[in-house]
């Protein structure tokens, strides 16, 4: 080594390298000549070099926590963000209540998509503080709260919490305490929400045991405490079967009324609801509804579906139509509020009810669907049923366009082929290739069957109603459908006849000479 050294301060970089290799081959586990060479490499310009023979040095012998956090900034400079990691994790073994690391690890990690295992390193740094070191717990145990929950970890959030709480509770306050019931109350861990209360909200409670379930018979908190809190309270008493409790505390926050304190009310009401004690959320929902404030379409959900539990229907068909006031849009309120309509005797009001009736981006086959099926008991209706079934039967089949198109759909055989037909056509023509048709959205398309049986009915209405022209378009379109192709023989029977009420030969005999080719014995 004394030897590679001197060459190398002579400048003789090249015989420096060779010793070094050679003491290298005699022995491998040297750090030395690795050290030597990340000199020699370095001053050659030749930073990866250098930065892999320092890398291979610091495995060999290292056990200072600085050369890997060197090691980790040059590996981060030189775009190499595994290895930076692997070097910040070497550091923190060595060092591993040194939050700085920790952080440097976590930003890239993050940046690498990998936040779990940050999280992961963070949780282990707070394990391993001690109780004197509370004011950094506290603060640790925050941070990685906050970063659990942004990564929607409730569970590990509250952990967080916990470890900071149980290794320094004289640092813990009000603020604090807060924190950890929001993430209790969401993780319905109410037992656990109302010790907290006792420990640092100044909560008294007293409960008896009756059988094998403890039975909370007072609660008393003082009259200085944050709004919040007891609501908070309320909402665990609610959990805790002890809602004869909540009367008295909730007046506090009733004298303030919703327009100030109606987060606090949604949140009672979500309590309420939630146990069944649909009365009890009543009047706080009517409260709400007549606040401006909360004149919204959610709040008037709620108290849509709290009323319909209650079997006030009248009432929840009011609320219903609220919300949709608010959110034309809204499918389930909708769906809802036509239900009860039938229920009450009013079919016609319930297909209106499921008739949106301003420009939306898009329509939802759900309601089609269930407009179809109300339409379908009133046989008045029957031509706006044949109207709404088309547009539901559009989002799976191209829609023809002239005679043109028909003839090619008639020609061919494959709903596929007829498709690019249709397409080509379109292209030779000059015409756009898409149909000027709306978006469709839903995640429940009807069953094939059933949407093939309201196909059926649209046909004979079409005959019975003598709407032959319409008859020919719905029969041939759904030559072009990606969903009823599977009922091609049928489809090819039905455009046959529809094809003869309209005297139209050309296209009933190419489908006709489909069907015999078929069936040349039937």
């Amino acid at each position: 080594m004394g030897e590679a050294n001197l060459r190398f301060a002579r400048g003789d970089k090249e015989t420096a390298v060779a010793v070094c290799l050679e003491i290298i081959r005699q022995m491998p586990t040297a750090a030395e000549p690795f050290l030597t060479l990340a000199s020699i490499y370095e001053d050659m310009g030749e930073e990866e070099k250098a930065l892999q023979m320092s890398l291979v040095a610091a495995h060999l012998t290292s056990t200072d926590c600085y050369q890997w956090i060197s090691l980790a900034e040059n590996s981060e400079r030189l775009g190499q963000i595994k290895q930076a990691i692997t070097c910040y994790s070497k550091a923190i073994h060595l060092d591993i209540q040194n939050l700085d690391i920790h952080r440097k690890r976590a930003v890239l990690l993050e940046a690498a998509g990998d936040k779990k295992t940050a999280i992961k390193g963070y949780m282990k740094l707070l394990y391993s503080l001690k109780p004197d070191q509370g004011d950094y717990i506290i603060y640790l145990a925050k941070f990685v709260a906050e970063m659990c929950h942004k990564e929607n970890d409730i569970a590990k959030a509250s952990e967080a919490l916990d470890v900071a709480i149980n290794k320094s509770p004289q640092l813990v306050n009000l603020e604090f305490a807060n924190l950890q019931l929001e993430l209790l109350l969401q993780l319905k861990k109410f037992s656990k929400a109302l010790n907290l209360m006792v420990q640092f909200c100044d909560l008294t409670i007293e409960s008896v045991v009756e059988g094998t379930e403890l039975v909370i018979t007072s609660a008393t908190i003082p009259d200085t405490a944050e709004i919040d809190i007891i609501a908070k309270l309320i909402a665990v008493l609610i959990h805790l079967n002890a809602k004869h409790l909540v009367p008295e505390l909730l007046q506090p926050i009733l004298n303030l009324g919703p327009s100030e304190t109606g987060d606090l009310y949604l949140d009672i009401v979500d309590a309420y609801t939630e146990n069944g004690h649909h009365e009890e959320a009543e009047p706080l929902l009517q409260a709400l509804g007549s606040c401006e404030d909360y004149d919204l379409p959610g709040v008037w959900l709620k108290y849509a579906d709290n009323q319909r539990y209650l079997k006030k229907y009248e009432e929840a068909c009011r609320a219903y139509l609220k919300v949709l006031e608010h959110a034309p849009q809204h499918v389930e309120a909708r769906l809802t509020l036509a239900s009860l309509l039938v229920e009450l005797g009013r079919p016609d009001e319930a297909i209106s009810a499921l008739t949106v009736t301003d420009d939306g981006e898009y329509l939802d086959v759900e309601l089609l669907w269930k407009r179809c099926q109300l339409l379908k008991e009133d046989p008045k209706r029957a031509q706006e049923l044949i109207m709404v079934a088309q547009i539901l039967f559009s989002r799976h089949s191209a829609q023809i366009r002239n005679r043109y198109e028909l003839n090619a759909v008639s020609i061919l055989q494959r709903y596929d082929r007829k498709r690019q037909a249709i397409k080509a056509l379109r292209k030779s023509r000059h015409e756009p290739e898409t149909d000027d048709l709306p978006a469709f959205s839903s995640d429940k398309n009807p069953p094939i069957k059933e949407e093939w049986e309201l196909f059926k009915l649209v046909c004979h209405l079409c005959l019975e109603h003598k709407m032959y022209p319409s008859f020919e378009k719905l029969a041939f379109t759904a030559q072009l459908s990606t969903v009823l192709h599977v009922y091609k023989s049928e489809i090819d029977m039905l455009s046959t006849l529809a094809a003869l009420y309209n005297k139209d030969s050309y296209n009933g005999y190419n489908i006709v000479r489909t069907l015999v080719a078929k069936n040349p014995d039937n």
